[in-house]
């Protein structure tokens, strides 16, 4: 009687039941295969498709520097290869206001001490106006060298001169300076000393005589500077009216420079600086 009742109460699906099922089942298969998709799109592109930066402005170039109001006549100027051991160089540049309005030149500097400049004039150049710039190199340092001198206005920026020299007639000591603390052991600063065009180098003399070098022509110059005798040195009697050292506020030395001489015929000392740290 219960299997029966059991078997007269179930009511089994009819054919539209069945047909109306499946419209939902492939609605459902079809949202889950779309999402698997956008989701495989975006791991794909995340780590495999190539990073492309966003397209930016190009950068300020000639064509900018050309169209500011004052231009350097006849481009750029070269001083060449001065000596870094000589007296400052001058020379003359010339500048147009190449628009069709009056400039007003407020202001003028270069960006590097090496070289001052001089505005010879009125700094109000009307359109095609030239105007004289005295340029100074003080030599320095060593190696190749681009500074500029720069011009503003009302508006900003106005235009430069662009200025190249080099420092390569001599010889220049690598490293050429050194931090001595109170406490530290004493050592044996090596110092190489090269010569800017390549030619051999001879060390012939260290001042104050605090190391040892090798007196013979070689590709570079070797020095050994004595870190303890440079301390007893600056603290002497003899150490403290020496040209080449710096006292502190408290009398004790802050710095010692030392002198390589060498055999080169253009500029032949280099310079080699030691800092006393408390």
């Amino acid at each position: 009687m219960t299997s029966e009742h059991s078997a007269e109460g179930k009511i089994p699906p009819t054919d539209g039941a069945r047909v109306a099922a499946k419209p939902i089942r492939v609605v459902r298969v079809t949202i889950a295969v779309c999402a698997i998709s956008l989701l495989l799109a975006v791991i794909f592109e995340l780590y495999y498709l190539p990073h492309v930066e966003p397209t930016l402005l190009p950068p300020a170039g000639r064509g900018y520097l050309a169209s500011l109001p004052i231009q350097t006549v006849g481009g750029k100027v070269d001083f060449g290869d001065v000596k870094p051991c000589s007296n400052d160089f001058k020379r003359t540049a010339k500048i147009r206001n190449q628009s069709t309005a009056p400039i007003e030149i407020l202001a003028y500097s270069p960006n590097c001490a090496c070289l001052t400049a001089k505005l010879i004039g009125e700094r109000t150049l009307g359109p095609g106006a030239e105007r004289d710039v005295e340029l100074t190199i003080h030599p320095s340092g060593h190696g190749q060298r681009s500074t500029c001198v720069e011009f503003a206005s009302k508006a900003g920026f106005a235009g430069s001169i662009r200025v190249d020299f080099a420092f390569t007639r001599g010889v220049i000591a690598s490293p050429n300076e050194v931090d001595i603390h109170d406490g530290d052991r004493d050592v044996a600063i090596d110092v190489e000393v090269y010569s800017g065009d390549g030619s051999s180098v001879t060390v012939m003399a260290v001042d104050p005589p605090i190391g040892s070098f090798e007196i013979m022509p070689a590709a570079f110059g070797k020095v050994a500077l004595s870190s303890y005798e440079a301390t007893q040195f600056a603290q002497s009697p003899a150490g403290r009216v020496y040209p080449g050292v710096k006292l502190g506020a408290d009398g004790k030395p802050e710095q010692l420079v030392v002198t390589i001489t060498t055999a080169h015929p253009d500029c032949p000392l280099a310079t080699f600086t030691i800092n006393f740290v408390k």
